[in-house]
Order: C-alpha cells, then sequence, then structure tokens
C-alpha cells in the first residue's frame, strides 16, 4: 500500500505541476521528479510539427557530465523498419535498457542519444486527439533495469502530460500566428498609408515622403529621388530629398554620373527588385570611390529602390542608415511592396510632369473626379428624391442653372411626374406632383435616344429637338437651355433629371462628360430608392390591410358582442334582474378577448418591444393572443430569454407567430405546443398541432407562409424542418447556432 501511496503522491504532484505550467520548460519540470529521483541525467521535451517531420527540442535539463542535446536541436523523423511496427510505437512507452545491446531498431531519436553517450533511456510518445505532438525523454548515463513500479508510473505520466502539453503548445501556436497576423496587419497599414500617400501627391518631394515613412521607422537618416535624363541611363539628377542631417543632404538639382560608380552597375543590373548594402565600406559590390563619398556622408548601409516599368528607366530612391543595418525578410517585404508601387506612379507623374498640355488635362480631369466624387458620396447617403436631386445638383449650380427637377416615369417614358424640385426664381417651377405627358414617338425628337447620353439644349427657342407642347411649356416656364439626363437602368426607364437656365448656353464637351457621368451614376441609386419606397408603400398598405382584417375579425366582433350584451343586459334590468350575471359575465370575457386582441396587435406594430421585454415573453403574449382570439389550447415551454442578436429574436418572433397563424388558418387544430429550448449548440424552435396535416412534397401556391418562414431561418443561418402527414398534425422546427 506504501507503494502505491508514493506513486501517488508522485502522480498527484506532477498533476498540479502540470496544471499551473505556461511553458514547455515548466511542464517538462513538471513530470520530471520521478525520473531524477532514479538518477536520471537528462530529460528532454520534444515537439513534432504539423506534418510529423520534424522533431525540435524545446525544452531540456541534465545533471552531472551528461551533454546536453541543445535547446531547437532539430532532427527529421524518418521512416522506421518493416520489421517495428511504428504506429504502435506512438502509443506506447518505449524503455531502453541499454542502448549498446538494444536488439530491435532504435526509435529515431535514439541514434541521437547514443552520440551523448546515454545508455538507457525512457520515451513517452505523446498522443492527443488521434494527432502525434511531442515525445518526452528520460535518460540515464548508465545502463537500467526498468521494473512493473516504473511502467505504471511513467506511463501514467505519459497520460497526464499528453493533453496538458497539447494544450499549451497549442496556445503558444495560437500566440505566434496572432503575432504574425499583428506583423502582417502592421505591413498593410503600413503599405496602405503608403499607397493613399502616394495617391495624394502632388510634387516630387510628396512623392519620396511617400515612402520613407518605414525608412525612417527603422534608423534611416537621408532619403533621395533621382530621375534618368531619359533615354539615357548613364546620368541622374536629384529631384526630392530629405535628411536628418540637413549639412550633408545632396542637393536638388544634382547631377551624378554613374558610369564610374561599379556599385551603380550592380543594382541598373537588378531592374525589378531592391538592392540592399548591410555595410557599404565591406560589400564587395561597393567599388573603392564610392566608399570615399559613402564615408563622407556617415553612410554605412543602403536600400535602393530601381524605378524601372515598361522597359524604361525612371529613375531611382535611395535610404541611408549611419551605421551597418542587417535587412531581415520583413525589411526585404516591406521595401519590395514599397517598390511595386511607387515605380508605376512615379512613372505617372514624371509623365505629368513633362508635359503642359497634358497637366491642365489632368487637373481638369481632377477637378471632374471630384466632382463626380462628391456626387457619387452624395448620392450613397440620399435616402429621398430630394436628396437625390441635391447630390447631383452641384455642378450645375455652378454653371448657373436656375431650376433642377427629378421625375419619376409612372407607367412608361410617356408618362413622367415631378418627385423633386429646387428653383432660384429665375424660371418659374415646375411643381412637385406636376405630370407631364408626351405622345408615344414624340418623346424621341427631345431625349430618347441612347440610353447613358444626355441630351443638352443650348436654346430650346430654335432647337428643332424640341416639339411645341415642350417649347410652349419652357416659355411659359422662361426657360432657355436645358441639360435633360434621362435614367436608365437595367433595361428600364427609370425617370428624368432636367436643369434649366434662364438664357441661352453653349454647352462644352465637359458638360457632356459631367453630365453623361452623373446620369450613369443616379440611374441606379434613383432606381433602387423608387424601387424601395414602392416596396414600403406596399408593405404599408399589406400592413394596413392585414391590420383592418384582424381588427375586423376580432375586435369589432367583440365590440359587436359587447353592444349586444350590455342591450341584454338592459332589457333584463327591468324584467328579471336575477340573471343579469349572464350576459355581464359574457361581456366581461369579450371585453378580456377584445383587450388581448388590441395588446398583440400593438405589439406587431411595435417590434422593438422584443428588445424591451425579451423574446420569450413575445412568444408566451402571441401564444396567450392565439389562444384568446381563437379558443384553441396552446401549451408552452420556454427557457430562460437567450443572449441573441435582436434581429436574430425578431426572427425567431415572426417565425413563430407564422407557424402558429397557419395551424390557425389551414390546420384546423384545437391544440398546438409552442417551445422554444436552449441545446448544446444553439436554440430550437418547435410548434407542433393536432390538425389535419398536409403533404409536405406537394407544393402550395399562393400559400407564402412557408416559404416565408424558410427564407427567414436562412437569413438567421438556421436549419428548418416540418414534418406532416394527413390527419397526422404538423410539426415545425427551427434550429440556429448560438453564435
Amino acid at each position: 500500500m506504501t507503494v502505491f501511496n508514493d506513486e501517488i503522491n508522485t502522480l498527484y504532484i506532477a498533476s498540479n505541476k502540470l496544471t499551473q505550467a505556461f511553458t514547455p520548460a515548466e511542464q517538462l519540470e513538471a513530470i520530471s521528479d520521478y525520473a531524477r529521483s532514479n538518477y536520471a541525467s537528462w530529460g528532454i521535451l520534444i515537439y513534432l510539427d504539423d506534418s510529423n517531420r520534424t522533431e525540435e527540442v524545446v525544452a531540456e535539463w541534465t545533471t552531472g557530465q551528461a551533454v546536453p542535446l541543445g535547446i531547437g536541436a532539430k532532427f527529421q523523423v524518418i521512416e522506421q523498419d518493416t520489421a517495428n511496427d511504428h504506429t504502435l510505437a506512438h502509443y506506447q512507452l518505449i524503455f531502453v535498457q541499454d542502448t549498446l545491446k538494444a536488439e530491435r531498431v532504435s526509435p529515431h531519436i535514439l541514434s541521437v542519444a547514443k552520440l551523448h553517450q546515454m545508455r538507457s533511456a525512457v520515451i513517452l510518445p505523446l498522443f492527443n486527439k488521434g494527432r502525434w505532438i511531442a515525445e518526452i525523454l528520460f535518460g540515464w548515463n548508465t545502463p537500467c533495469d526498468f521494473d512493473e513500479r516504473d511502467q505504471r508510473v511513467y506511463t501514467a505520466l505519459q497520460q497526464q502530460a499528453a493533453a496538458a502539453i497539447d494544450s499549451v503548445r497549442l496556445f503558444e501556436q495560437t500566440q505566434r500566428r496572432a503575432l504574425e497576423l499583428e506583423a502582417a496587419k502592421q505591413e498593410i497599414d503600413l503599405l496602405h498609408d503608403a499607397l493613399q500617400r502616394l495617391t495624394r501627391a502632388s510634387t516630387r518631394k510628396d512623392l519620396l515622403m511617400a515612402v520613407s515613412a518605414y525608412p525612417r521607422q527603422i534608423g534611416a537618416f537621408n532619403g533621395q529621388l533621382f530621375y534618368f535624363d531619359q533615354p539615357y541611363i548613364d546620368h541622374v539628377e536629384t529631384v526630392a530629398t530629405w535628411g536628418t542631417v540637413p549639412e550633408i543632404e545632396t542637393p536638388v538639382g544634382l547631377v551624378i554620373d554613374l558610369t564610374s560608380r561599379g556599385f551603380c552597375q550592380y543594382w541598373l543590373s537588378r531592374p525589378h527588385s531592391p538592392t540592399f548594402f548591410t555595410d557599404i565600406l565591406t560589400d564587395e559590390h561597393v567599388d573603392a570611390a564610392s566608399r570615399v563619398i559613402f564615408n563622407e556622408i556617415h553612410a554605412r548601409a543602403m536600400a535602393v529602390l530601381p524605378l524601372h516599368t515598361n522597359g524604361r528607366w525612371v529613375g531611382v530612391i535611395t535610404f541611408y542608415w549611419d551605421k551597418p543595418y542587417f535587412f531581415d525578410d520583413r525589411d526585404r517585404r516591406i521595401f519590395t511592396s514599397l517598390h511595386q508601387q511607387l515605380t508605376p506612379v512615379i512613372e505617372s507623374i514624371r509623365l505629368f510632369e513633362q508635359s503642359e498640355q497634358r497637366a491642365s488635362e489632368l487637373e481638369t480631369a481632377k477637378r471632374e473626379m471630384d466632382i463626380l466624387y462628391t456626387a457619387l458620396r452624395q448620392l450613397m447617403q440620399a435616402a429621398t428624391p430630394d436628396e437625390q436631386l441635391e447630390a447631383v445638383s452641384d455642378y450645375a449650380r455652378s454653371t448657373g442653372a436656375a431650376s433642377g427637377a427629378l421625375s419619376y416615369f409612372i407607367d412608361n417614358e410617356h408618362d413622367e411626374e415631378v418627385v423633386a424640385e429646387w428653383c432660384t426664381g429665375q424660371v418659374l417651377p415646375a411643381g412637385v406632383g406636376t405630370h407631364f405627358y408626351t405622345k408615344e414617338g414624340e418623346s424621341e425628337q427631345i431625349w430618347l435616344h441612347v440610353p447613358g447620353l444626355p441630351t443638352l439644349i443650348s436654346d430650346a427657342t430654335n432647337d428643332p429637338r424640341i416639339v411645341p407642347e415642350i417649347l410652349e411649356i419652357a416659355r411659359a416656364n422662361k426657360t432657355r437651355a436645358m441639360a435633360l439626363l434621362p435614367l436608365y437602368n437595367k433595361g428600364r426607364w427609370i425617370g428624368l433629371l432636367v436643369f434649366r437656365w434662364s438664357m441661352p448656353r453653349e454647352f462644352s464637351e465637359r458638360d457632356y462628360r459631367v453630365y453623361g457621368a452623373l446620369q450613369q451614376q443616379a440611374a441606379p441609386v434613383v432606381d433602387s430608392i423608387r424601387l424601395f419606397e414602392q416596396s414600403r408603400k406596399l408593405a404599408a398598405f399589406e400592413e394596413r390591410s392585414r391590420l383592418a382584417r384582424e381588427l375586423h375579425d376580432s375586435v369589432s366582433q367583440a365590440l359587436y358582442g359587447i353592444g349586444l350584451g350590455a342591450r341584454t343586459a338592459k332589457s333584463l334590468q327591468k324584467i328579471d334582474p336575477a340573471r343579469l350575471n349572464e350576459p355581464l359575465d359574457y361581456i366581461l370575457s369579450l371585453a378580456d378577448a377584445g383587450m388581448t386582441e388590441m395588446r398583440a396587435l400593438i405589439f406587431e406594430l411595435r417590434p422593438e418591444s422584443i428588445e424591451q421585454e425579451g423574446l420569450v415573453i413575445a412568444l408566451g403574449k402571441q401564444a396567450a393572443s392565439i389562444q384568446a382570439r381563437h379558443a384553441i389550447r396552446v401549451m408552452t415551454e420556454f427557457c430562460e430569454e437567450p443572449a441573441l442578436p435582436v434581429e436574430t429574436k425578431e426572427g425567431l418572433y415572426r417565425i413563430a407567430r407564422e407557424a402558429l397563424h397557419n395551424s390557425v388558418k389551414h390546420a384546423e387544430a384545437t391544440q398546438m405546443n409552442l417551445s422554444f429550448l436552449h441545446i448544446e449548440n444553439g436554440y430550437v424552435l418547435q410548434m407542433v398541432d393536432n390538425g389535419k396535416g398536409f403533404d409536405v412534397s406537394e407544393s402550395f401556391p399562393g400559400h407564402l407562409g412557408l416559404k416565408s418562414m424558410r427564407e427567414r431561418t436562412a437569413s438567421l443561418g438556421g436549419n428548418f424542418q416540418i414534418e406532416s402527414a394527413l390527419g397526422l398534425g404538423t410539426r415545425i422546427l427551427v434550429t440556429i447556432s448560438a453564435e
């Protein structure tokens, strides 16, 4: 018994230490007491990589003259001879009494142990959840005889260690991956910031500074941008520079001859990637003359970003450090990405600089893009026709437009209704709500031609495209010039944007471009808002109709019954007062039913009550409403209020309400069961009735309840099931995840 108590104490202590261990060294220590008490000279914890191809020493202790393997030592996992059941060895302890006399093929790690004069060993392979994750090796420098007690203790230690070591190992991997992800995010943020700066750069200095943040961060003290004198590459000119030591900055405008510098020929031979010089004074590619110059400006390390695109040299950027600097993998990745971002931008801007005419065109294009960007941003935020019209009106206003209007086509493009308008008073407004009708075949003379192109009328009084009816309206409204922007989307005419001027106006090519772009931007957005308004109106109409039906079917009938009961009570009061209780009870029951019905309807009109009161209370009220309305027994079973988003709760409530109402309308049920319960990985909503049932394989045109419930369940990421058969009732089951 004493022996077993010692073993239990040993394992208990090891277990306690394992639960408190957070590093491989602490884990190895946690299970080493027994081996140490038996005079072991080595204790080694070895991790396997995910592919089971490489082992690495992650923790180790030695005593006496034992030679350690070394933390970080790696060994290739080799295939065993067929005589050795390698798979079985993964699970079983291996006791080697004498490494020099072992008859069977030794494990691959044991061959290394022999080199370190390890004479006996115990190997604990660690398996967890079907994966070989690690192994622990205890070694002695003399042969050992292992007994049954050793077998029991080491087996128990093996079982205890596997899960604990796997947990810490996975935690370390998670931390390492988190650090890798954080480093990757930092790199992405840095490159994104550089790209943003590049897109905003308007000068050569801006270009250089856009890619200088990272070099400055890691200690660079100087940066320079050079342009080649194209098409030649034997000279470069400094066009931008910065330095933390101003007195040694290379002056802008300095021309450098590259033919006399050997190190320049080296990076010129590598035009598609950055070149790095860890120490200029010792690098074999830096010539003696260049070393002298670099020494004068105190430069010891250098990064060169060649600007080469489309087979042509554009320029080069250099960064300098005042001491040797080792460029690691992260540096090389970031500089390579900066190089890839930078080259096409600098090429574009240099061409921009070389041509004044091109510069003027680009400036004009920039202003147009600003106009369109602003319009698009405002369009995406617009929620009403007035806001949509405002979003696309800035350009017209800036050119003196006196009025702007947005019209919707009602049934076709020959019937338009003004839905938004602004007017300065120089022309007369058309009026929101005004309809304009054109005869079929005449509208093409005004604006109905190729979709997406505007029609610009410089002077309506002498433009042959203006039909008499429209000309009369234009004169009455004091309109001379017009920009007509028909809105066409997905093969349909949507509406019409109209800007008007009180004086004739000559439209330019820029006007055509801007109005055409505004037209293309506006069409899908206007179409979306219009469809949304139509769907909202339709939904409101359907809701009003439903409420009217509900009120007629329930509350109106309850009020009618209350009136009838009151009249009955009044007549009985005179002729037989003793019978008053019956009609009064009838009146009270109808009043209670009517109140329950009204509360249910009010709740349906205020779904935000789910957020205030919770899903469970809402389901209970719905069940009570059904029971009161239709005299159907509804039994309920609910868990505690779930920790789910409000949108999910509202979706589940709508599904439950639809299921209950379907049973009332179609199943002729006399009893229902409604439950909402918490399960292992989520929640389950269930409705069961004892109605007449139906064949689930058949379709029911016009009955959208089942489709609606399926779609709502899918939108919640849940699983929808329905079971039913003729005469056997119906069961609806909705399962959703708790996440």
